[in-house]
């Protein structure tokens, strides 16, 4: 591993243990808990991956590890993110309970079979499967992240700082795998030297926002909700359920 991806990984591993401390103190494992277990997670295999540096192959292994159980926890939490933005709608009409995972299913399809043409090749057939698998839910991350947009621009939503801090970092980490990805597709593996570190970089930034979201720009705890705040949220569902009603009616 070369001296630079070490010095990234041990930034990230810096701001990744701040970040968990910051949400441990806020008890956020109570209202996004997925995000805290995506959180913990990262310190743990950032951890892993130094410890192994010297070790080619414990290396390869720890990392593609670390890549699928960070992939999986990441659409949960973006799931639990969507789902509390959205609760109302929720909780009114089952089938928006589908959009989330049918943008995903959608998503991963049309890179696999955009990716019958065109997948990327590094190394040997199992590596570029993995890279294949990565960057279909690294798309399907970005797919979820416009749905969101798109849905909160329409219905006119007023967007919570931590959800959306959640949102935009996971975007932001997810473009860096993206473009790492396609850059090798489209240019082949001569600027592999230089993308392969577009992801740590992304993800630092990914970070960064988290840290601004929960540390420099806090919101009050689950803890500190008064009766006044959950009025303004039962409110804030109803009114949300009679704008959805409103477009349904409309495409009658």
């Amino acid at each position: 591993m070369g001296t630079a991806n070490l010095i990234l990984l041990t930034i990230g591993l810096i701001l990744q243990a701040f970040l968990w401390l910051v949400l441990f103190r806020k008890r956020t494992y109570w209202e996004f808990p997925f995000f805290f277990a995506y959180t913990a997670y990262s310190v743990v295999g950032t951890a892993a991956l130094l410890a192994t540096n010297s070790r080619y192959d414990l290396y390869y292994y720890t990392f593609w590890t670390n890549e699928a159980a960070l992939t999986v926890l990441g659409l949960l939490a973006l799931h639990e993110v969507f789902r509390k933005v959205f609760f109302g709608f929720y909780v009114q009409f089952r089938w928006f309970r589908l959009l989330f995972p049918g943008a995903v299913i959608v998503t991963l399809l049309l890179v696999l079979w955009a990716a019958r043409y065109d997948a990327p090749i590094r190394g040997s057939t199992l590596r570029s499967v993995i890279l294949l698998g990565g960057m279909a839910v690294n798309f399907a991350q970005v797919g979820v992240s416009c749905l969101f947009i798109v849905i909160a621009r329409t219905l006119h939503l007023r967007w919570r700082f931590a959800p959306l801090g959640i949102l935009l970092g996971f975007t932001l980490a997810a473009l860096g795998s993206v473009l790492d990805y396609w850059a090798v597709s489209a240019f082949g593996t001569k600027v592999e030297n230089f993308t392969v570190y577009l992801p740590p970089v992304a993800y630092i930034l990914a970070i960064a926002v988290w840290l601004d979201i929960f540390f420099f720009r806090p919101e009050p705890g689950p803890g500190s909700l008064s009766a006044a705040t959950m009025r303004q949220l039962a409110e804030d569902m109803r009114r949300d359920t009679m704008i959805l009603k409103k477009i349904l009616e409309k495409l009658k």
